[in-house]
């Protein structure tokens, strides 16, 4: 169960980068600094995920190593959200 819920809440942030990306490039506002912050979100999720599929395919995810996946998941979003919202808050300041 932990590894279907964590490996949903990894696709979901994946297509919620890839979302705030193209919002971003559609209103003309995506910068090399959005680029390389979404870069190193991107590849902080895809390390968590391939690490992950590693220890499941071989069944050596326990307990353990479940709650310090869901704690680099928890952090990856949070790190995501303020990301974002800090993002809004310079277009608000511009605009």
């Amino acid at each position: 169960m932990f590894d279907r819920e964590l490996t949903k809440k990894l696709a979901d942030l994946g297509g919620r980068i890839e979302a705030r990306i193209a919002d971003l490039k559609q209103r003309g506002d995506f910068s090399t600094v959005h680029a390389a912050a979404f870069a190193d979100i991107e590849a902080r999720r895809a390390a968590i995920e391939a690490r992950m599929e590693t220890l499941v395919s071989g069944g050596d995810l326990g307990a353990a190593a479940t709650t310090e996946f869901a704690r680099d998941v928890d952090a990856l979003v949070d790190g995501f959200e303020a990301a974002v919202f800090s993002i809004d808050a310079q277009a608000v300041r511009a605009g």
